[in-house]
């Protein structure tokens, strides 16, 4: 069973969507993030969970196969917001 810890606020229609989907913490904590700030980069989501751009690039990577979020930009310059 998943013993990810879903923020209490998120509604149990989005609980079960994220179950549903097999979000892993960052996954979640990126999503939120989204929701407040509109945007993230590779470089930001690498420092916020202290890991490498490879594992940030692949985390952001999953996302976007989900359908989840959208690329926006080109290079260095590349934003990712909710889609």
């Amino acid at each position: 069973m998943n013993h990810i810890q879903i923020p209490t606020y998120i509604s149990r229609f989005n609980k079960i969507i994220i179950l549903l989907l097999n979000l892993n913490e960052r996954q979640i904590k990126i999503l939120e993030y989204l929701v407040e700030n509109n945007s993230i980069s590779r470089v930001e989501y690498a420092r916020m969970f202290r890991v490498s751009l490879r594992t940030a690039n692949c985390g952001i990577s999953e996302l976007e196969k989900l359908n989840l979020i959208n690329r926006e930009g080109v290079g260095r310059a590349i934003r990712y917001t909710l889609k």
